[in-house]
């Protein structure tokens, strides 16, 4: 199941959610900016911040997916988001909501089916 994180308004400082185990993560957009762009990454929950895997974030109405697979060396993680302006002065207004899947392996194959069939949904609409 779906457990939320948090909720976040996107800045152009790196924004961190407490430290959260799992591997798949889920963005959904409360009324986007369309077109303004940010980044998601996973971190280590320890100064020095290190990121990893960052990825390109999109503003839009669909809910993205990522994947971060925890570096065995990080005893803690975080989760990393932030927005890029249009401009060094421009405000963002750009809010997200951040869940993670929590579940069984059982729950795994579920998500991954649910995964498959999306993916064979996008497929029909291109």
């Amino acid at each position: 199941m779906w457990v939320t994180v948090g909720t976040y308004t996107l800045s152009k400082s790196w924004l961190f959610t407490p430290a959260v185990s799992g591997v798949w993560f889920r963005i959904q957009h409360s009324q986007p900016p369309l077109g303004r762009k940010g980044l998601i990454a996973q971190a280590s929950a320890y100064a020095p911040v290190e990121l990893n895997g960052i990825k390109r974030l999109w503003a839009k109405r669909e809910t993205d997916l990522y994947q971060f697979i925890q570096p065995e060396c990080w005893s803690d993680r975080v989760i990393a988001l932030r927005g890029v302006p249009y401009d060094v002065e421009g405000a963002i207004d750009w809010t997200v909501t951040l869940d993670v899947w929590q579940g069984s392996n059982d729950s795994v194959s579920e998500l991954s089916s649910q995964i498959a069939e999306l993916k064979s949904l996008i497929e029909l609409m291109l």
